[in-house]
């Protein structure tokens, strides 16, 4: 479950930061234009998924902590203690929730880099003009499709086994 929610978690991010960058193509586009370099906007486009990390890695943290806390709560309301049985209560360790929020944080920040590397190699021109890229099938893309599909075909396998 936890690697469900880290896969999920990243392409939520690459696909954000995807229509983010997506709405900005002309204006990022004008600022290669006028001599920003592809390391600077690579930069600017790492300094705000920083941002964003930042502020995503902290709000996954609390939901984290209530989506627990509903979790111990909903248990004890359907499965009520006996009279002298166990008693189920919400417990955390402050060192869990640092761990959380930078494993949340270096999640992000991979992501975002990689988002921003490709992004910062834009085509002046089309992002300029606002025109489609160009639909190139490479082998190294159909490579690393069959690779994907092998890994997802043996995740497949090991769940159900």
């Amino acid at each position: 479950m936890g690697a469900f929610s880290i896969t999920s978690g990243m392409l939520l991010i690459v696909n954000v930061f995807t229509m983010l960058v997506g709405e900005r193509k002309g204006e990022l586009g004008v600022a290669r234009a006028i001599g920003v370099t592809r390391s600077q906007l690579l930069t600017m486009l790492v300094a705000e998924g920083v941002l964003y990390g930042l502020a995503s890695a902290a709000v996954g943290v609390l939901a984290g902590l209530g989506l627990g806390f509903l979790v111990v709560y909903a248990f004890g309301v359907i499965f009520p203690p006996p009279e002298a049985g166990m008693v189920l209560g919400f417990h955390f360790d402050p060192i869990s929730l640092v761990v959380a929020f930078t494993a949340g944080l270096v999640v992000t920040y991979l992501t975002v880099g990689a988002a921003a590397l490709y992004f910062s190699r834009l085509n002046i021109v089309r992002a300029i003009r606002d025109l489609p890229e160009p639909v190139v099938r490479r082998a190294r893309d159909l490579l690393l499709g069959t690779l994907l599909l092998v890994a997802g075909g043996g995740s497949l396998v090991s769940g159900l086994l």
